[in-house]
């Protein structure tokens, strides 16, 4: 099993969380479109760099050398607990983007009718983790 994972978070200027993800390789540092950004993250990297900011200065890894797993579970249970403005799913702060009972019962229809979440996701304001997450109850 690799243990090439890590789960990072973006920090505001106050030090405040504000996003929490998962990755390999270069990705918690990555300021271009990534599969995945949501426009609201892209914009707040983007405001971060017309401050002068790097990632470097926004980045922190939480934690590394983890499997696939091991950074899906460790990413889950910190935006359960620190609601970060960024993750869309697990904060009823962030009502624009809040998944309703309706959205979610047309997702489980869509996998049961045998669609993938990414195509799923092309048919939703939704990235496609936001998705897999709602449906598998995360």
């Amino acid at each position: 099993m690799k243990h090439s994972y890590y789960v990072y978070s973006y920090r505001d200027e106050e030090d405040e969380v504000v996003y929490i993800g998962h990755g390999c390789k270069g990705r918690a540092w990555n300021c271009g479109y990534m599969r995945g950004d949501t426009l609201e993250r892209q914009e707040w990297k983007e405001m971060q760099i017309e401050k002068g900011l790097l990632p470097c200065d926004w980045v922190e890894i939480e934690k590394r050398n983890l499997t696939k797993q091991e950074a899906l579970s460790l990413e889950k249970k910190l935006i359960k607990e620190l609601e970060p403005v960024l993750n869309r799913l697990n904060n009823p702060a962030y009502s624009r983007s809040m998944v309703t009972p309706e959205e979610l019962q047309r997702w489980v229809n869509l996998r049961k009718a045998g669609l993938s979440y990414k195509d799923i996701s092309e048919t939703s304001e939704f990235t496609t983790m936001t998705i897999w997450r709602a449906l598998n109850d995360n």
